[in-house]
């Protein structure tokens, strides 16, 4: 499954999960994954109020992760197109929820529950028992909507990956600029 499939309600999500791409929606897909499940805030509001649970307790069905997540990055570093102060409280946030990082690794095979990849060492590893793969790879663009549009005489501007891949800020501050011009 693809990373926008598990954001637009369209995957499942499974107890052990393996993410191939570390970058920035590897990253949040990772946290995403991990917390499916968890208790709401309200929910955390409600048993608290009541009394229903202690708060400790609640605390901890609110913060810890319920599904366990595997990112699996080609490159040496994670989220490289993040921001520092970005790309900390991300990180930050898996190591907390428990979500294991592995940078450097090449990914070998994927079977029906397992991944077979090679670390940084050159070392096979293994996962096994995997509920689901989910790709968090690069992106190509899509202007197939614009280019619909152009065909009707419209003037239109692409932004966001329908000009080029990047990040979530570049694709922001060319849709703030476009929508400041009109």
């Amino acid at each position: 499954y693809w990373a926008n499939d598990v954001f637009s309600g369209d995957a499942p999500v499974g107890k052990n999960n393996v993410i191939i791409g570390g970058g920035a929606t590897g990253i949040e897909l990772a946290i995403f994954l991990t917390k499916y499940g968890t208790l709401s805030r309200e929910s955390f509001d409600f048993l608290t109020f009541y009394k229903a649970l202690e708060a400790e307790i609640a605390l901890e069905m609110l913060h810890e992760g319920r599904n366990q997540v595997t990112v699996l990055e080609m490159l040496p570093k994670l989220g490289s197109a993040l921001g520092k102060t970005t790309k900390w409280v991300l990180l930050d946030k898996c190591d907390v929820l428990g979500v294991k990082l592995i940078t450097g690794a090449n990914i070998q095979e994927i079977g029906e529950d397992y991944v077979n990849y090679l670390d940084a060492a050159d070392k096979e590893q293994v996962i096994n028992n995997i509920d689901y793969v989910y790709y968090a790879t690069g992106v190509e663009p899509n202007d197939s909507l614009s280019k619909e549009i152009k065909s009707l005489n419209i003037k239109v501007e692409k932004i966001g990956d329908a000009r080029k891949p990047q990040t979530v800020m570049e694709a922001v501050a060319r849709g703030y600029k476009i929508g400041n011009a009109i």
